[in-house]
């Protein structure tokens, strides 16, 4: 007995015809027809990029900024550190540790506002180069010694710094949005 015309089989469609192609079991599973896949369009062709993100890594006004006086400003850190007798006053008279802190954070602050994309990691991950440059520096002079507390101190200085500016534009951005409205 043959079932009536039409109907479909598990094994095809009677007769051996072949018909348009049947809706797959899991077909709600499949993503929809010229979607971006995460290697690329389905069958292998090339397509407009699948980040297309409106915003750009730096902020523009601020990155123009900021930046130029984060490298001036280390640029004069790191001279006037390694000028002898100078450095070593101002560590007695300040502390070697308030002063690393005190530049640190300055230059964590200056970063953070210029990255519009992960400024906390951005920023974290350039103060600790940036430190890590200051003391290999401080390394090559005689009168001068590299520390691994003073590297801690930068990293800790960035990350307080860093925590306070997210908190802060979080809260902000919160206020203002309940004040819109």
């Amino acid at each position: 007995m043959l079932p009536p015309k039409g109907v479909l089989f598990a094994l095809g469609r009677p007769g051996g015809k072949n018909g348009p192609p049947r809706r797959a079991r899991f077909a709600r599973l499949l993503p929809p027809k010229g979607a971006l896949f995460a290697l690329g369009r389905p069958g292998g062709k090339n397509g407009p990029p699948r980040h297309v993100d409106k915003d750009p890594f730096w902020r523009p006004g601020m990155a123009r900024l900021c930046l130029p006086v984060a490298g001036l400003f280390f640029l004069v850190l790191v001279t006037v550190g390694n000028l002898p007798g100078l450095a070593a006053d101002m560590s007695d008279a300040f502390g070697d540790k308030r002063l690393h802190l005190a530049a640190y954070a300055f230059l964590s602050g200056l970063i953070y506002a210029s990255v519009n994309r992960r400024p906390v990691l951005v920023s974290l991950l350039a103060i600790t180069a940036l430190g890590a440059l200051d003391e290999s520096i401080q390394s090559l002079f005689p009168y001068r010694q590299a520390e691994l507390l003073d590297l801690l101190a930068d990293i800790s200085a960035a990350g307080a710094t860093v925590i306070s500016l997210h908190i802060g534009t979080a809260a902000f951005g919160s206020f203002r949005a309940v004040t819109k409205s």
